[in-house]
């Protein structure tokens, strides 16, 4: 491998010599030239003016200038004397005695030639050294290469960098950062030479900050002089700064950052030598994340190949979704793996694999609840997100913060419309785990299965489809009917939490069925006609007929349903009762038969406006056309047997329908150990009126009876014509006391009527449970024995 280092391409073989050559060329300053030319002019004086000290000085200096330029001026000045040995001695043996102007000519000479030649000492020798560092740093630069090679993970480099860098160059500490998770600060990821908490971090308005940010190095030679420099704790005081970063495909994904305690503890060599490591390192990095490719990629298809086969034949969805957590179980390693569905506002598991402290479990068991934390964010944003450190995010929800997870990661799990339908939670309790190497495997994980559980989902919503209808057809009692559909609805409709059914009835749309809500107070909203379900729908009459779905968001759903209404008391209950103010989004539904509107079907969201996608849409489309029929089969049904237990004349039930309601409320009676009271009257009077005013009058006065006892009547109370002039009411959950204290309303009222200036009353009988009689025939004839004999005494 080749380093790039000052601009030169380094191998195994470095030469020094043409190094020099090139530090000398690059580096000759103005003084050995300087030097230069005074020698010349003072050569030229010395012919000019006939002065041969200068010259005979000059012939001297060039033995001081050579031992200078080896040693420098300490050894010129060593050798000087012996210059002044050797005039001294010619001066002797030529007998030839100068003055000291003489000498004090040639000293000057001399001493020039040695400053010139120190200079030349200085670049020949600080380039000799550099080439010298050079060559050590190119071969440490060489040993870093070999060491990196054997890193496997981003993690082994970053950890492996401050070390190595000590060997190449002089610093105080070295670091190396990495972006945190919500990128708003920097994360201490290894460190030499420097003690200090696991987490340490540095914000972005700092100079290894302004390395990530401007994608640049920065280079701070008086730490004094920058106001966004950070001072180390624990740490000796830093001068000098230089923070370089660390990219991988042009992002940065990590800065390097060493300190020194002088200013301008780097050089232009030094930071130079730090951009070639870096350049190792990036290396590194490439390598090891290309390796971590091919190999994921070789996981994912023999992963792919392993799930396909096995959930190719399989038709539950949480047998589906196990089957998956098993599998990849076997190639990656974490403590709890989960997948969840979104039901009634809260995460619960589909499947789970692993273990995990009670508590969490528990939690797991009750559901986790929406909320703002990294569950919520991946099922809305649609995407992955992997904390290697969860105790630090910032969108953990407090209940979870005391559970110890250390790193969790959240795969959305889609299906073809590309609808999150499940999510995958891998979750560590014990070390943090890096999920970086794993973030492609776990997404195309997720996609593969997100198709089985498709396949296996829609299978289970046919399949419980299938029965909800079955259940439906079996229906005896109406309310059940209409009670399960909602229950179904809740169920088989993605992302809703609550439902209501409205059918329609002689005098309109009213309530019959209510999942989540307060049913009773529902019940009890005046009925909406046709028009006002259609303002409700959203005014679209050609939809509304054909039985299409429609949805609403946010505050459009309270607006239309107060606007759907044009009764008071139906808006309070519908704001109440109906918790308009919690709805995010509803999908309605009409129920249509032969293009009747026979109800409507409303599906809500507690949670999210944007809940319910196409897939919802078309479960609700088919299911309430699925119900459609057996809701107009029930209504006939309903309309025969009025037909077949209602007294013609009065409108109350007859004698049928008391003695199958009396079987009904009996056998709740007993089940839920309550009283149950029946009365039985026969009125006085009646064959007076009968006789002497005629049968059309004796018809006025039971219609009159059955309207005064009507109106009296508790909402819970059944009321019957008996037969002839005889009346019976049930009374559930009612004792002897309840019972008599009804008498006495029921008779006060017959009391008040005249029929043509005749007056009627009543004879009455009261049989309770379970004082009286343990089954209907007791009770019947205990108070029709009851009756006869007050009778008899009122004729006595």
């Amino acid at each position: 491998m080749q380093i790039e280092l000052f601009g030169e391409t380094y191998g195994e073989q470095i030469s020094l010599r043409v190094d020099m050559l090139k530090r000398l060329s690059r580096h000759i300053k103005p003084w050995p030239l300087f030097w230069s030319l005074l020698s010349l002019s003072f050569y030229l004086l010395s012919l000019a003016f006939n002065w041969p000290e200068i010259w005979q000085g000059m012939l001297l200096a060039i033995p001081l200038m050579i031992v200078t330029i080896g040693w420098g001026w300490r050894g010129g000045l060593l050798v000087l004397p012996l210059g002044f040995l050797i005039l001294w001695l010619s001066q002797l043996i030529l007998s030839n005695h100068e003055s000291w102007i003489y000498f004090a000519g040639i000293i000057p000479v001399m001493l020039i030639g040695i400053v010139g030649a120190d200079s030349i000492f200085r670049l020949w020798r600080g380039a000799e050294q550099r080439a010298k560092r050079n060559a050590r740093q190119a071969r440490l630069l060489s040993k870093a290469i070999v060491q990196l090679q054997h890193t496997k993970t981003a993690e082994e480099v970053f950890a492996t960098l401050p070390k190595l860098l000590s060997e190449i160059l002089s610093f105080n500490h070295a670091e190396v950062f990495v972006p945190s998770v919500e990128q708003d600060s920097l994360r201490l990821m290894a460190s030499y030479r420097w003690n200090v908490a696991a987490g340490f971090e540095v914000p972005l308005q700092s100079v290894t900050g302004r390395a990530y940010l401007n994608s640049e190095q920065q280079y701070v030679a008086n730490t004094q002089a920058d106001p966004e420099f950070i001072t180390a704790p624990n740490a000796p005081l830093s001068r000098s700064e230089l923070a370089i970063p660390l990219k991988l495909d042009d992002e940065v994904v990590a800065v390097l950052n060493i300190e020194n305690s002088r200013q301008n503890g780097f050089d232009a060599g030094d930071r130079r030598v730090l951009r070639a490591f870096v350049n190792v390192a990036e290396e590194a990095l490439l390598r090891n994340q290309r390796q971590e490719q091919l190999e994921q990629q070789g996981l994912e298809r023999k992963l792919t190949a392993k799930l396909g086969q096995r959930l190719l034949s399989e038709q539950s969805a949480s047998n589906a979704a196990k089957d998956a957590l098993e599998e990849l179980q076997k190639v990656l390693t974490f403590d709890l793996g989960v997948i969840l569905i979104f039901q009634r506002s809260h995460f619960r598991p589909l499947a789970l694999v692993g273990q995990a402290s009670d508590e969490v479990m528990q939690l797991l068991k009750d559901g986790l609840p929406w909320g703002q934390g990294q569950l919520s964010r991946s099922w809305t944003e649609k995407r992955a997100i992997f904390s290697d450190d969860y105790q630090q995010i910032a969108e953990v929800d407090a209940p979870y913060r005391y559970l110890g997870i250390k790193s969790a990661a959240s795969v959305p799990i889609s299906n073809a419309d590309g609808e999150v339908r499940a999510l995958l939670e891998l979750v560590s309790f014990d070390k943090l785990s890096s999920w970086r190497p794993k973030e492609q495997l776990l997404i195309s994980f997720a996609n593969t299965l997100g198709l089985a559980l498709e396949r296996a989902t829609v299978n289970n919503q046919l399949r419980e489809m299938l029965e909800v209808v079955r259940q439906l057809a079996q229906a005896d009692d109406p309310s059940q009917l209409y009670q399960t559909t909602v229950e179904a609805a809740v169920r088989l409709i993605p992302e809703s939490d609550t439902a209501s059914l409205l059918v329609r009835a002689e005098d309109g749309f009213s309530f019959k069925g209510a999942y989540g809500f307060d049913k009773k107070a529902l019940e009890s909203v005046p009925p909406f006609s046709e028009q006002e379900q259609l303002h409700w729908y959203g005014n679209n009459y050609e939809n509304f007929i054909r039985g299409l779905p429609r949805i609403v968001r946010g505050n459009q759903v309270v607006q239309q349903s107060l606007s759907a209404t044009t009764h008071e008391s139906g808006k309070e209950i519908l704001r109440d009762a109906g918790k308009l103010s919690v709805l995010k989004s509803n999908i309605c539904v009409p129920i249509t038969y032969h293009q009747e509107v026979v109800g409507l079907l409303n599906i809500d969201s507690v949670t999210r406006e944007d809940a319910f996608g196409n897939r919802a849409l078309s479960i609700a489309e088919a299911f309430a056309q699925q119900i459609a029929i057996m809701i107009r089969q029930k209504q006939y049904r309903e309309a025969l047997e009025r037909n077949v237990i209602t007294d013609t004349l009065t409108g109350l039930g007859n004698r049928a329908g008391f003695n199958k309601q009396l079987r009904q409320e009996l056998a709740t009676a007993k089940r839920y150990l309550q009283p149950l009271s029946l009365i039985i009257m026969d009125l006085n009077g009646f064959k007076q009126v009968n006789d002497s005013l005629g049968h059309q009058k004796g018809d006025e006065a039971l219609v009159a009876v059955a309207r005064v006892m009507s109106e009296v009547r508790r909402n819970a109370d059944y009321l019957y014509r008996w037969g002839g002039d005889e009346f019976a009411l049930i009374l559930p959950q009612t004792n002897h006391n309840g019972a008599e204290m009804a008498v006495a309303r029921y008779t006060e009222a017959i009391e008040q009527i005249k029929i043509d200036g005749l007056g009627l009353s009543a004879s009455v009988g009261i049989a309770s449970y379970p004082r009286d009689g343990e089954d209907d025939q007791a009770l019947i004839k205990y108070a029709d024995n009851l009756m006869y004999q007050q009778k008899a005494l009122s004729h006595s």
